[in-house]
């Protein structure tokens, strides 16, 4: 896996891309703003295999997705702002079992 970009808040200005990352991954963010909608997008890259891609929102689980193959991506949003604003928000992406 070459990359992982996800959104901290609206539109491309608030997307972060972490270079080479090491699975496992994680992070947090707070959020704030009737906008705030977490999203994360994992592709496995060239080697493929499988991985699963994960939104936590005050730690609870707010979606889950899995990508395989060299081209599957594994895309979550989770939330609208009101429901994501102010909460401490936490993306991972894992090796699929």
């Amino acid at each position: 896996m070459s990359e992982i970009p996800y959104a901290t808040g609206p539109g491309d200005a608030d997307e972060v891309v972490v270079e080479g990352p090491r699975l496992p991954w994680r992070t947090s963010v707070r959020m704030t703003g009737a906008e705030a909608v977490p999203v994360l997008s994992v592709t496995p890259g060239e080697d493929g295999g499988r991985i699963e891609s994960v939104i936590r929102v005050d730690d609870l689980e707010a979606m889950r997705s899995t990508a395989a193959g060299a081209s599957g991506t594994s895309v979550c949003i989770a939330g609208t702002g009101d429901a994501c604003a102010g909460r401490r928000n936490g993306a991972e992406a894992v090796p699929a079992r």
